[in-house]
């Protein structure tokens, strides 16, 4: 049983380890470049596209404008 508690213990702190937290890191800014898109934006930073979205008052996420500067 204590085995058993072990490896679930290790498993989840594994799984953990693998999920993104969802923060857009106030302090970095991003200048949009032609042919980015928010996902790839946020898979570049570690974040979601919800957080950036959040972050900058994005009323379109499928709308964004090379030169526009995200948080």
């Amino acid at each position: 049983m204590k085995t058993r508690s072990i490896y679930l213990v290790m498993v989840i702190v594994a799984l953990l380890l693998f999920i993104p937290l969802g923060i857009a890191r106030a302090d970095a800014t991003y200048v949009v470049q032609q042919g980015d898109t928010l996902s790839s934006i946020a898979r570049q930073y570690g974040t979601t596209v919800q957080a950036i979205v959040q972050a900058n008052n994005i009323e379109n996420a499928n709308f964004i404008t090379v030169g526009q500067v995200l948080i």
